[in-house]
């Protein structure tokens, strides 16, 4: 638990993201996953804004990419259907 309070602290703070992967992998050697990781952001993006919440989902993909079929990491076209669906949270 406290890995993951310091993980969404970096990144409500901005302008450490060297600092945020390094907990973006703390988190998975604890046992927390990418999911989790992209929840929190999911919850702080109203509170800190989309920039800093890009920038920490840069860093979560950067450490942890996520799979898709074939094996091959996201493409840059689904950061924005991140991105879109994260517009979607009601204020």
């Amino acid at each position: 638990m406290r890995e993951l309070l310091t993980f969404a602290m970096l990144a409500a703070l901005g302008g450490c993201e060297a600092q945020v992967r390094g907990h973006v992998a703390a988190n998975l050697n604890v046992g927390n996953t990418r999911q989790n990781l992209i929840s929190v952001l999911t919850v702080l993006l109203p509170f800190i804004g989309y920039p800093r919440t890009l920038n920490a989902l840069a860093a979560v993909n950067e450490t942890a990419p996520a799979l898709e079929e074939g094996g091959r990491p996201p493409s840059p076209g689904d950061l924005f259907l991140i991105t879109n669906a994260l517009a979607h949270v009601e204020e």
